[in-house]
């Protein structure tokens, strides 16, 4: 739907529900400064109603296309992908996706947190309310308040949409709870759980009980998930069999370049 046909509908609604002048212009001066529909940069599949005749076996399908490629850029819904495929189809049903527009807020410092959020298009503005930390920009391929998924937590900050609009992929910790209870990689999830959360709580630099929104960036929650899944004992023993092979080849340079390649290769993160 259109910009022109959004409003069109709206001002038939004012007319028929006899809205207040006041009130009505301020909807339409809302919804043109928001511009619904043409500055969103990506449509979303329930603004389809065909695809909501398809099969399930087919919708289920389509999510896991469209969401897995955009949660695996966190090293856990990575790992989890490589260990119980599974569950991380389960994860990929249970997301939902969102527009927010340019100036709106998304959430602020206070608000229960229900869901983790990925940030798959635009950029947001995140401010520290409860500290005098310089506002942080939060951008495409990163995340937000993923302790909602271990502990119980309020926002500790507002973050508003601070270009064009911003596209968001949500995971309800709720649902996100029923999936994981049964699963393969349970007691791997329940381990990770604590280390985030002590780490948090003691890195975190907000006074109050509660982790920051935007803590844990990428090397951090690697860190944790390579704990967690026992990966550092992997990462051992192959360095102890290149340093053998190392030693083995130390009279040749060209195949020493040539071990270490093949050990690069075998061991960077998929």
């Amino acid at each position: 739907m259109d910009k022109r046909s959004v409003e069109n509908l709206a001002r038939r609604y004012i007319t028929e529900r006899r809205l207040s002048l006041v009130l009505g212009n301020s909807i339409m001066h809302y919804l043109k400064r928001r511009g619904v529909q043409v500055a969103r940069p990506r449509l979303h599949g329930t603004e389809i109603p065909s695809l909501k005749l398809l099969p399930i076996r087919i919708k289920r399908l389509l999510k896991e296309e469209v969401f897995s490629p955009l949660i695996v850029t966190h090293p856990l819904f990575n790992q989890i992908k490589a260990e119980d495929v599974d569950l991380h189809h389960s994860i990929c049903h249970t997301m939902t996706e969102e527009s927010i527009t340019h100036g709106d807020e998304i959430f602020n410092s206070g608000m229960t947190v229900e869901s983790m959020i990925f940030i798959t298009g635009g950029e947001a503005t995140y401010e520290f309310l409860a500290s005098r930390e310089p506002p942080a920009q939060v951008g495409v391929g990163e995340w937000l308040c993923e302790a909602v998924l271990w502990s119980s937590m309020h926002h500790t900050g507002r973050l508003t949409v601070s270009s064009g609009s911003c596209e968001l992929l949500k995971l309800n910790a709720a649902r996100f709870h029923v999936v994981v209870t049964k699963c393969v990689v349970w007691f791997q999830l329940k381990r990770y759980a604590r280390l985030f959360v002590k780490r948090a709580s003691r890195d975190s630099t907000v006074p109050t009980r509660h982790i920051s929104d935007i803590w844990g960036n990428f090397t951090t929650v690697k860190q944790l998930t390579v704990k967690a899944f026992g990966l550092e004992h992997d990462t051992k023993s192959r360095d102890r069999k290149i340093s053998s092979l190392l030693v083995l080849f130390d009279s040749d340079e060209v195949l020493q370049q040539h071990v270490f390649g093949a050990w690069k290769r075998q061991v960077q993160w998929q």
